[in-house]
């Protein structure tokens, strides 16, 4: 029993440090004329270069956005960005999933600051033995310290469209900040800072 709750208080404690390390704030603007508007068949498109990055944003806003009880799509898998579509092809593809929205991700800067990281040393001993001794070799690694420069905040912009006139609905700006030297998921906390922003919002349908 207590063996389950030292685990039960491992877990919250993690998540709380996690939380505490990365932060997202956000501010957003939603168009007057969709006050009584709201949707329930997103298209999500992350505005970045590198495929791994495309992926990832948009695969967790669709989770999220799922959870939320709204139908998403990533724009990777419906328009694999591989070659230009036409017109056609991008409206078929909207009517086949019966999308009614488009959300849209891009960053848009980042600030980086210097931290002081101190020198490390590693030591590996190697043991090897034969018919009538045993022999220890021990090799020490020295990484030197010194100042380093890191990314601390992110800012990332999100643009909500209405698919049937491209009437631009929403509009969110998120500010990501990760403490120097520690690893947190920033993409996870601006996804959901956006999502729950939408909501708040009454977008969600």
């Amino acid at each position: 029993m207590f063996k389950n709750f030292l685990l039960h208080f491992v877990i919250i404690f993690a998540g709380v440090l996690l939380t505490s390390c990365v932060s997202t704030k956000i501010a957003s603007i939603k168009d007057p004329s969709y006050r009584n508007a709201s949707f329930k068949r997103f298209l999500v498109i992350a505005n970045y270069e590198k495929m791994v990055d495309v992926q990832k944003i948009e695969s967790m806003l669709v989770k999220r956005l799922n959870f939320k009880g709204v139908y998403a799509i990533a724009n990777s898998s419906l328009l694999p960005p591989i070659r230009e579509y036409t017109e056609d092809e991008k409206k078929n593809a909207f009517i086949t999933e019966n999308l009614d929205c488009y959300l849209i991700i891009s960053q848009i800067g980042e600030n980086k600051s210097t931290v002081y990281i101190p020198p490390t040393s590693t030591t590996e001993t190697e043991v090897k033995t034969s018919r009538h001794k045993v022999s220890e070799t021990t090799t020490t690694v020295t990484t030197p310290g010194g100042e380093r420069e890191i990314v601390s905040t992110i800012d990332t912009k999100a643009e909500l469209y209405d698919i049937q006139n491209g009437n631009l609905v929403w509009r969110g700006e998120a500010t990501t900040s990760c403490q120097p030297g520690v690893i947190g998921d920033i993409f996870d906390s601006f996804c959901s800072n956006i999502v729950e922003e939408l909501q708040k919002n009454y977008l969600l349908k």
